[in-house]
């Protein structure tokens, strides 16, 4: 998984923009959401899960991701701890991936930081949740949160964000976590700015809150 996922990432990195497709569109609640199915508010399985088939090919989920779905057929306890292994590495990978990209003379201590952050930032926004393989209908899924409007792992919202969304770049998982770190990226740039920083000290764990406070905003 990690060979490939490192391949993936340098491929999808060269090909994606940094662009961010920022326009505002009123989507209807559950847009494109096909065949819902329920969740838990737990690692992996967050609600609500959707046809991932409804932004792209269920092939390219088999042919890339399958160590990263949650199969909700098997055990719960034991998929959950492959799932999380899995998933953690995947993000510790994407997050150095990304930063050294943006930032070639990163230092270790920020390099850490941004990936400690990234961790964090698909918590609280998924419960770490993209693609599964739903009990109900043995369906893939991708997991939609916010009546529908947040796609995927790091929750971009098809209102805020909908041509990227429409493009799939909610749905295509690794296209997901770049897409938002771009905009956590230009916030995590400019923290060291703001009157809080400097009232309050200009360490890693402050500069990930405040930029947090403005990716959760947008």
């Amino acid at each position: 998984m990690r060979k490939r996922l490192l391949l993936m990432l340098l491929v999808i990195g060269l090909m994606s923009s940094s662009e961010l497709f920022a326009e505002w569109n009123e989507t209807p609640d559950y847009w494109k959401c096909f065949n819902r199915v329920s969740g838990d508010w737990t690692f992996g399985i967050a609600p609500y899960g959707c046809d991932a088939s409804a932004f792209g090919s269920d092939e390219h989920i088999r042919r890339n991701y399958l160590p990263v779905l949650f199969v909700q057929s098997r055990p719960y306890a034991s998929e959950r701890n492959r799932y999380m292994q899995e998933t953690f590495s995947m993000l510790q990978a994407a997050a150095d991936h990304y930063i050294r990209s943006r930032k070639s003379n990163v230092s270790d201590s920020e390099r850490r930081a941004f990936q400690h952050a990234t961790l964090a930032i698909a918590h609280q926004e998924s419960y770490w949740s993209h693609y599964r393989q739903a009990r109900q209908d043995n369906r893939f899924k991708m997991m939609r949160g916010d009546f529908g409007h947040g796609h995927g792992l790091m929750q971009v919202d098809d209102r805020a964000h909908y041509t990227a969304a429409r493009q799939g770049k909610g749905w295509e998982l690794i296209s997901n976590i770049f897409y938002s770190l771009d905009e956590y990226y230009t916030a995590w740039r400019g923290a060291g700015n703001k009157w809080c920083i400097q009232q309050y000290g200009n360490t890693w764990r402050n500069r990930a809150r405040e930029a947090y406070s403005q990716y959760n905003g947008g």
